[in-house]
């Protein structure tokens, strides 16, 4: 079985795939027939707000979470004709947000077809799950988005007529205080006789009403208080019997106009200097929190990109001593050996679950299933008739990497020979690919692969070539004791690796059976993959991917050739 591959997310015709590495995975499946139209008014919904860009032709879009400055996760979507497939990036503190955000967004587009996003997450946390919602909910969330829209409307223009109120505040207080104070003086010039100058302490109060003026507002505000206050002294002086000509020509009442400038230039002078390094620092911590905050950012996204890439580094799938050590696993000179460790190599190559090695049988009309790594492998056919598969019969004519580009059902989404002397004796099939892995970088490392499996598998032959008269009894395809052994550790390697693989071992009785009668009385009743060896007790054969029913005819078919069979035995 197959499932409906993916796309990688590189071919979504992002600029910066780079920014949707993150730890953690969550996928989601929604099944509708309507995938297509869902998906682009997902993505054109969301891209009002954030970066993001649907693919009309693949069908496929992406969404960058960047709206508040730094990406903070990427999510891709691809509609395929059953179904919506979701891939969900980022951090695993943001996992539930997210998974909220769009799946919420996609259960209310989809309400009418009752769609529910269930979240599936590889780190194996339980993922969330979005609707299916009714009309009624989505209509109630309108109303209440819009009512939360126009209280956030009313709240906006209260806050600028908030801003108004106080910017008239500060421009008219001042004023008014000027003349509140203009008003004191002339009231406390009329309690004085006349006159703003005290005649007891002889303090002339106009200078402290200016001061305070200038002081607190600045030159302007001390200036204005200057006119007022020479408008009272005049009109005080006028009152004693002064002309105002006079006024102008006598030297002490000139020196007291004088005074009054001097007083109002030098407190407005401070208090405007004040107010102009008020405003400087105020620019100067600006500029230093932003520019603060900018090192911050680049600070954590440096350290971020620094345990990226160490991570990398120390787990790198391409890192020499992870490829030493997957190479390594096939320097054997055991078939049986060797095509377990195809299929877990690959698995740990490629990073993915589902793996099955089929062998192609003499004539090259069928495949039988060798090997098979995932859970999801053991309902696939334990062999394939290449007439049956256009694929196979171009994987074995051509030597050539199969790619399901048409995401054709019950086809493997890749497929690769494995060849030796000119021709295909093996063909590896992977199974369920995720969304990221539809690139030309994995087939080449599956392309790769398959030649490492083809070059040992060449040499285990020879060796076998060379060694079969120590391997095998009297000339048989009976394996010596030792030999079957090692046959026997390998297939429970194979079972460790996939529990649900069965391998059987059924006693023979020889009886006084030379080795010879025996093989040539079971020669006929045996697969060519199954294998007979010698045993402490005597003679085993191990049956491999064989049960129930199964077993229960091999027994049949080796009693109607005189050969008697022990009680059956699991690896």
């Amino acid at each position: 079985m197959t499932q409906n591959p993916t796309p990688p997310t590189g071919e979504t015709t992002t600029p910066s795939t780079a920014e949707a590495s993150y730890p953690l995975i969550s996928m989601a499946t929604v099944p509708t027939e309507r995938a297509a139209r869902y998906g682009k008014q997902l993505v054109s919904h969301m891209a009002h707000k954030i970066t993001g860009s649907w693919d009309e032709e693949a069908d496929s879009g992406y969404l960058l979470f960047d709206r508040e400055g730094p990406v903070l996760g990427r999510f891709d979507v691809i509609a395929l004709p059953s179904d919506l497939r979701l891939e969900l990036r980022t951090e695993p503190a943001r996992t539930d947000r997210l998974e909220f955000i769009v799946g919420i967004h996609l259960a209310r587009f989809g309400a009418r077809n009752s769609l529910a996003i269930s979240w599936e997450r590889t780190d194996g946390s339980e993922g969330t799950t979005q609707g299916p919602l009714t009309p009624e909910e989505v209509e109630a969330h309108t109303r209440a988005k819009k009512a939360a829209r126009e209280a956030a409307q009313t709240e906006g223009m209260e806050h600028i007529r908030r801003a108004q109120r106080a910017r008239i505040m500060r421009t008219v207080v001042p004023f008014v205080e000027n003349v509140v104070g203009a008003l004191l003086t002339l009231g406390v010039t009329h309690l004085q006789g006349g006159t703003p100058v005290n005649p007891i302490i002889y303090v002339d109060f106009a200078f402290i009403y200016i001061g305070c003026m200038g002081l607190l507002y600045g030159k302007q505000q001390a200036l204005l208080a200057t006119g007022f206050s020479l408008v009272i002294l005049v009109r005080s002086l006028l009152g004693q019997g002064w002309d105002l000509v006079a006024l102008l020509y006598s030297p002490p009442e000139f020196l007291h106009f004088v005074s009054y400038f001097f007083t109002a230039v030098l407190t407005g002078y401070f208090a405007d200097r004040e107010a102009f390094r008020q405003r400087a620092d105020g620019r100067v911590k600006r500029r230093l929190q932003y520019r603060v905050s900018f090192l911050e950012n680049l600070f954590k996204e440096s350290v971020a990109i620094k345990d990226r890439l160490y991570r990398q580094i120390i787990n790198s799938d391409d890192s020499i001593g992870r490829l030493y050590r997957i190479t390594s696993r096939l320097d054997s000179v055991e078939t049986e050996n060797l095509y377990t460790q195809t299929a877990a190599v690959t698995a740990e190559i490629l990073s993915v679950k589902d793996v099955v090695v089929y062998v192609v049988g003499e004539g090259g009309y069928y495949l039988r299933q060798k090997v098979r790594l995932g859970d999801s492998t053991y309902e696939l056919p334990r062999s394939l008739r290449v007439e049956d598969h256009p694929y196979l019969k171009r994987v074995l004519e051509e030597h050539e990497i199969f790619v399901n580009r048409d995401l054709m059902k019950n086809v493997p989404d890749l497929a690769a020979p494995i060849v030796h002397d000119g021709r295909v004796i093996a063909v590896i099939q992977i199974y369920h690919l995720d969304f990221e892995q539809w690139s030309l970088y994995e087939q080449n490392l599956l392309s790769i692969t398959a030649r490492l499996v083809a070059g040992s598998l060449a040499n285990a032959y020879a060796w076998e070539k060379e060694t079969a008269d120590r391997k095998y009894l009297d000339d048989t395809r009976i394996l010596r004791a030792e030999e079957f052994d090692k046959v026997v550790a390998e297939f429970r390697e194979r079972r460790r690796l996939q529990p649900d693989y069965p391998v059987t071992l059924l006693p023979i009785h020889i009886h006084h059976m030379s080795y010879r009668e025996l093989d040539h009385k079971i020669a006929n009743s045996i697969r060519a993959e199954d294998v007979i060896g010698a045993t402490e007790k005597g003679v085993s054969l191990l049956l491999s991917d064989v049960t129930g029913k199964t077993l229960a005819m091999v027994r049949e078919r080796l009693a109607k050739v005189g050969v008697e069979t022990g009680e059956s035995q699991s690896l």
